[in-house]
């Protein structure tokens, strides 16, 4: 996927690549944030500040557990 290929730019220190990672990231998030009954805007940026940090500070130590982690089922 778009995110896997990201992330694997990420680890290559690709400049920008970064982000571009987290500017895909907070798109699909929010997306599934919205999908998942969280209607409020207040609500789903609490939940999207909290996710966003955690991830970024585990950007360059993240491995998918398999090709494809990112994809939606």
């Amino acid at each position: 996927s778009d995110l896997d290929a990201l992330l694997a730019r990420v680890h290559s220190d690709e400049p920008g690549a970064r982000d571009e990672l987290v500017s895909a990231l907070y798109v699909t998030l929010r997306r599934y944030f919205r999908g998942r009954g969280i209607r409020q805007k207040s609500e789903i940026d609490d939940v999207l500040q909290t996710t966003m940090l955690v991830l970024v500070s585990r950007f360059d130590s993240f491995r998918p557990a398999y090709p494809g982690a990112f994809r939606a089922s």
